[in-house]
């Protein structure tokens, strides 16, 4: 345990930038994990645009230009496909409906969108 303690960051040497920017980072990070849980694509949507400019902000702030750019990417294609969908301009090309079969045999067709 005291090996544990030893190593922890010690928080009392951070600014309060470096705070937020950390509790910022954090807030991307579970919001991205949390998102992929969703299964709704609009609320889904919604929670990457947020993580990826969370996660925007601390790539900048770090300084790594190629996280930065992924994570705008990331969070300008979330929040394109979310005005989509918000203005009913976004449809799904696949046809998501699935077959299932009863035990005695029956087909029920489900949609599963």
């Amino acid at each position: 345990m005291d090996y544990l303690l030893a190593h922890l960051p010690d928080f009392s040497s951070w600014s309060e930038t470096q705070f937020i920017i950390y509790i910022i980072a954090a807030l991307g990070v579970v919001l991205h994990i949390y998102g992929v849980f969703l299964e709704t694509a609009r609320r889904q949507d919604l929670v990457f645009w947020i993580a990826g400019g969370c996660l925007f902000v601390y790539a900048t702030y770090i300084g790594e230009k190629l996280f930065a750019i992924a994570m705008f990417g990331f969070a300008l294609a979330s929040m394109i496909k979310f005005i989509e969908i918000m203005m009913g301009k976004y449809h799904h090309e696949r046809d998501w409906s699935v077959d299932h079969k009863d035990p005695k045999g029956k087909i029920y067709k489900v949609n599963s969108k």
